[in-house]
C-alpha cells in the first residue's frame, strides 16, 4: 500500500511539474510586469546584494545566512524536477525587482508562498502587483485549492499585502522564531482559491 502512495504521489508531482512548465513557456504579463521562471543566469551581484542585507531581510531566515553565487545556484537547483517554483518579477524594462516562491504540496492543492522586493525597488507597487497575480492567478491556475503564507508580526508591510490581496487571518505561532537572543509570533494567512 505504501508503494502505491508513492507511486500517485510521484505522478501527482510530474503533473504539477508539466502544468507549471507548460504555464510558465512564455512570460505571464500582468499590468506593468511580467512574471517568469528564474533561471542561473539571473543570479548578478546586484541580486546577492539583496539577499545579503541584513536590515532589509530584518524578517527573514535570509539574515542568519550568507549568500555567494554558490549558495544561490545550490537554492535554485532545488527546485529542479520539483513541483515547487522560483520565478522572478520584471519591470516593464525588463529588469528583475523581486522573486516569488512557491512551495506546493501536490496532494493537498496548498501553495505556501513567500516574496522579496528589491529594496530598491519598494514602494513602487511591484510586490502588491505581483503578490496579487500570484495569489489570483498563478497558483489557482497551477491547481491551488488554499494559498498559505506567513510573516512575523513585527512586519506590517507584508500583513498589509496579505490583507489588501485578500487573504485571511488563520494562525499565530507563538514565539516561532529567535532573531538575536528576541522571539517572534508568526502570522499565518490563507487564501481558498475559487474552484
Amino acid at each position: 500500500m505504501g508503494y502505491m502512495n508513492n507511486s500517485r504521489h510521484n505522478l501527482n508531482e510530474v503533473e504539477q511539474v508539466n502544468l507549471n512548465q507548460s504555464f510558465f513557456s512564455s512570460s505571464r504579463k500582468f499590468e506593468d510586469i511580467s512574471i517568469e521562471l528564474f533561471f542561473e543566469s539571473d543570479i548578478s551581484n546586484e541580486y546577492l546584494v539583496w539577499l545579503n542585507n541584513s536590515h532589509y531581510m530584518q524578517y527573514s531566515d535570509q539574515q542568519l545566512e550568507v549568500h555567494t553565487l554558490d549558495t544561490s545556484r545550490d537554492y535554485l537547483k532545488s527546485f529542479t524536477d520539483s513541483p515547487n517554483l522560483f520565478l522572478k518579477v520584471l519591470n516593464s524594462s525588463g529588469v528583475m525587482v523581486g522573486t516569488l516562491t512557491v512551495y506546493i504540496d501536490v496532494n493537498h492543492k496548498v501553495h505556501h508562498c513567500g516574496i522579496l522586493v528589491d529594496p530598491n525597488a519598494a514602494k513602487r507597487g511591484f510586490g502588491r502587483k505581483a503578490w496579487m497575480a500570484l495569489t489570483h492567478h498563478i497558483c489557482p491556475n497551477l491547481g491551488a485549492r488554499k494559498v498559505v503564507a506567513g510573516t512575523l508580526e513585527s512586519n506590517i508591510a507584508m500583513i498589509k499585502l496579505f490583507e489588501i490581496s485578500e487573504m485571511s487571518f488563520e494562525a499565530r505561532l507563538c514565539d516561532e522564531k529567535q532573531y538575536y537572543g528576541k522571539l517572534h509570533d508568526v502570522l499565518i494567512y490563507s487564501r481558498f482559491c475559487p474552484q
